[in-house]
């Protein structure tokens, strides 16, 4: 229970070496941030379940669990209304990507 745990010698040498490596860091400007809350409420108006679901899973971190317990529905179900979200917002947002 005291024992740390074992790290290798060249695992910290790499660490110090690159000590961002295992770190991952994201970057959104407002533009884009702003595009995509506009294609959430595009899918909010055309669908409210499905819009709510992608909100709750990406906005307000939910699991799929919680978001299928509180709307009466397994786990499963819920997963496949995010996925199918996700897939409409990816293609609302298709023509900024071949813009750009």
């Amino acid at each position: 229970m005291g024992v740390p745990r074992y790290v290798s010698q060249l695992a910290s040498v790499i660490a110090q070496a690159d000590p961002c490596n295992d770190q991952m860091s994201y970057v959104i400007t407002d533009d884009v941030a702003m595009v995509v809350d506009s294609a959430i409420a595009r899918l909010i108006g055309r669908n409210q379940q499905m819009g709510d679901f992608v909100w709750l899973y990406f906005g307000a971190k939910w699991t799929a669990i919680r978001i299928g317990e509180q709307n009466r529905m397994a786990e499963r179900k819920a997963r496949e209304i995010i996925k199918q979200g996700v897939a409409w917002i990816d293609s609302a947002l298709e023509h900024f990507r071949e813009a750009a």
